[in-house]
């Protein structure tokens, strides 16, 4: 959450059936760390999940989890660092897409680094994606790779280069 005030309950404590999960690599701006967790209440259900885990992959890597305890043990201070890393990031995007409607629409996130905009007009995200990549470097995922509409991108804005990539992005829709 952007706003640690408005913070949901997770799912697992809410509903006999519901699922929380938890990752170091987003809320951490640790990409590639391949740590998380999984709570439900549902034993049969966590053991199923359990299998496919150890079918995917035996153990975690050590330096995965050494990465992931040290985030933990300095959480409150690269929780903070992140998140204003995301206010500035989201302040920049807003002040920016605003002007692009009706050609881009996006609705920000109450929480994650993650924006899902979609494009007004004839040009799928995938083909929007491909000249955006290969005109400028910037790396942006197509929504049919999430399963969502074909005019949705996927916009991360978590990491520090952010603001010198949608720059990029910016020019090359001008």
């Amino acid at each position: 959450e952007h706003d640690p005030a408005v913070r949901l309950p997770g799912a697992a404590s809410e509903y006999e059936r519901g699922i929380s999960l938890g990752v170091i690599s987003k809320p951490f701006g640790l990409g590639g760390v391949r740590v998380g967790w999984i709570a439900c209440r549902d034993s049969e259900l966590l053991q199923r999940m359990l299998q496919i885990k150890l079918f995917l992959s035996v153990c975690n890597g050590r330096a995965d989890e050494l990465l992931a305890g040290m985030a933990l043990h300095h959480r409150e201070e690269l929780l903070r660092v992140q998140r204003r890393r995301i206010a500035a990031n989201l302040a920049l995007i807003r002040d920016n897409l605003d002007r692009l409607r009706p050609r881009i629409r996006w609705y920000q996130p109450k929480a994650g680094c993650i924006a899902y905009p979609s494009l007004a007009g004839q040009i799928s995200a995938m083909e929007f994606a491909g000249r955006l990549l290969n005109e400028t470097g910037v790396n942006i995922v197509p929504g049919s790779c999430f399963l969502q509409a074909p005019s949705h991108f996927r916009l991360g804005f978590g990491r520090a280069d952010f603001p010198q990539a949608f720059q990029l992005l910016l020019d090359w829709l001008e």
